[in-house]
């Protein structure tokens, strides 16, 4: 068996992704449209969880100035 271990992709719902931001789930659909957070439409915006966690840090820091909400899993140091 290969030493390497691959993880499944965690994806996350816009409201999910909207409440870690801080945000309404209107303003993450925008994002998503704008190319800001990264996603893929199955049926619905799927967003991968590590993405958005990259992306939360760096919008932390932006001019939305909120700080995200830890979730399930682990949160953002």
């Amino acid at each position: 068996m290969d030493s390497t271990t691959h993880m499944a992709t965690e994806y996350l719902s816009t409201g999910e992704a909207a409440r870690i931001l801080g945000v309404s789930r209107v303003a993450v659909t925008l994002m998503v449209q704008k190319g800001r957070v990264p996603a893929i439409r199955i049926g619905r915006w799927a967003i991968p969880r590590e993405a958005l966690l990259a992306f939360a840090q760096d919008y932390q820091k932006g001019a939305g100035g909120r700080k995200p909400r830890n979730i399930r899993g682990g949160g953002i140091p």
